[in-house]
């Protein structure tokens, strides 16, 4: 398969897009190749020719995202706050503005298209550092178990269990994995339970 994508790496090295794309299987599979460490340089080394020539922003984006998770993953946590920085970016809610613009010329489908993706996508994100911000929370109990009563909260709103199953299972098992660090088996038991109810 690694043959394979190095001729397609070489056909196709200036369609950015792709070259992502290419970068996001390597990251899927890196862990079950015969070089892991290989694989993860050559994701660095596309994601650098992506910075380095494309001339849309976003594609700029992934790629310096992209190589912060490899650096990442790497264990290298200080070149990845040389990447980002060491605070997050304010977000500007430039998805709004386009909605608004939308129903401003009169396409109100879209502006409703728009604000629902946004929607779920803001929502993924609030289980997701919900899910992650657990564990860095195991020596304060009471907020651990709010945290974890209000993600299941989310959960049953929004039907996340159809929507995002993957968020879901990730949450149990890390919910489970705090519980057992406060050494309190039965709620850990009761998260794997949930999550075997699922699968």
């Amino acid at each position: 398969v690694e043959l394979e994508i190095d001729v397609l790496l070489t056909e196709y090295y200036s369609c950015f897009p792709f070259l992502l794309k290419v970068v996001q299987l390597y990251l899927n599979y890196f862990k079950t190749a015969q070089n892991p460490e290989a694989i993860l340089q050559k994701a660095l080394t596309i994601c650098a020719r992506v910075k380095q020539h494309s001339t849309e922003i976003e594609l700029k984006n992934e790629a310096l995202s992209a190589e912060a998770l490899i650096h990442l993953l790497k264990g290298d946590a200080q070149q990845v706050l040389e990447l980002l920085g060491e605070e997050p970016k304010l977000e500007l809610g430039n998805d709004q503005l386009i909605a608004t613009a939308h129903s401003m010329l009169g396409n109100p489908e879209k502006a409703k298209e728009i604000m629902q993706v946004c929607m779920y996508q803001q929502l993924l994100a609030v289980i997701s550092n919900g899910t992650e911000g657990l564990l860095l929370e195991v020596d304060n109990t009471e907020h651990f178990d709010e945290t974890v009563k209000r993600i299941q909260q989310l959960f049953a709103l929004f039907q996340m269990e159809q929507l995002q199953i993957n968020s879901v299972l990730v949450f149990y098992v890390k919910a489970a994995t705090g519980y057992m660090l406060q050494q309190r088996p039965q709620q850990a038991l009761e998260m794997l339970e949930s999550f075997q109810k699922i699968c």
